[in-house]
């Protein structure tokens, strides 16, 4: 997604609110102009007072940071409803006193950060992408750079259970998927991908406030995400013309992805580096991964899958 600093390069238009990454896909898809025209309008700091309310009843939120290699991440903040907080000032309130932070959020002050609010059972979505205020102890406080609505699309129905993804976890990391990944990629019809559109070209060293972030949500049915080998498949569905992750990742590949496990609460954070491929027609996404971490819930109840 997007930072309002100067990225790789200089714009054809100045003015426009998108990257040369997303410039370059809009306009291989042919909506170049349609897509300025929404991202105008829609990519804003403002939030109307109903997405304000969206996040404040939400029991979780997905996250997205980039660490101190230039590495997306994709993570996970789940507690009670209230976890993120919007202020009238432009400030997202970030709860992690007493919420499942194990996967997300490792930043600090400067640092852009992407965060997806998604009602599953409502089948609503809204992104915001903002900047690191400071960090306390119980919360992160970000200033909000955009905010926008995504459509229903490809949003998998099902209700979100209150203790769903908290209390102890175990972690393995590994450099390969492992059949347990292996078989939570089968199964998956959702998943989260981090990409970030880089470091900014007067930007000579990696710094966390080098770099955008954003988080956007994938859904299908099972095996939409396909395996071969170490590497991931995905088609890219139509969807708002705007093109803020493919726009990421032509303009910087690195990414990351977490996959739920809904029945048994365990979750899959990978890395990995991706290539599009274009047919004429429509984009399709291969991940190759570098890293896997399986976030094991310990003593969690089966549930049935939804």
């Amino acid at each position: 997604m997007k930072h309002p600093a100067p990225l790789h390069g200089s714009s054809a238009n100045a003015a426009s609110p998108y990257h040369l990454g997303e410039q370059f896909v809009q306009a291989e898809q042919g909506v170049r102009d349609q897509a300025e025209k929404i991202g105008r309008r829609m990519l804003t700091a403002e939030l109307t007072a109903a997405q304000q309310e969206f996040f404040a009843q939400l029991p979780f939120v997905v996250t997205a940071h980039v660490d101190h290699q230039g590495q997306p991440w994709a993570g996970l903040v789940a507690g009670e409803p209230g976890v993120v907080q919007i202020t009238s000032n432009g400030v997202a309130r970030i709860q992690h006193g007493g919420a499942n932070t194990l996967t997300a959020l490792d930043a600090s002050a400067g640092a852009a950060v992407g965060l997806l609010g998604i009602d599953f059972d409502r089948k609503r979505r809204n992104r915001i992408n903002g900047t690191v205020q400071s960090v306390a102890a119980d919360h992160i406080a970000l200033s909000i750079d955009q905010g926008y609505g995504n459509c229903p699309k490809y949003i998998t129905q099902r209700p979100w259970e209150s203790d769903l993804f908290t209390g102890k976890y175990v972690m393995t990391s590994e450099t390969h998927l492992p059949a347990l990944a292996t078989e939570m990629i089968r199964n998956a019809d959702t998943f989260f991908i981090a990409s970030s559109s880089g470091p900014r070209a007067d930007q000579g060293a990696v710094q966390a406030g080098a770099w955008g972030a954003d988080i956007s949500h994938r859904g299908g049915p099972p095996g939409f995400l396909e395996q071969e080998g170490e590497v991931l498949w995905f088609d890219d569905y139509p969807g708002n013309n705007m093109f803020n992750t493919l726009g990421n990742l032509q303009q910087y590949p690195h990414c990351g992805l977490l996959i739920l496990d809904f029945s048994s609460g365990d979750l899959l954070q990978l890395t990995g580096r991706a290539k599009l491929h274009h047919d004429g027609e429509k984009y399709r996404v291969g991940v190759t991964v570098q890293q896997v971490r399986h976030w094991r819930r310990l003593h969690a109840e089966k549930r049935n899958k939804r």
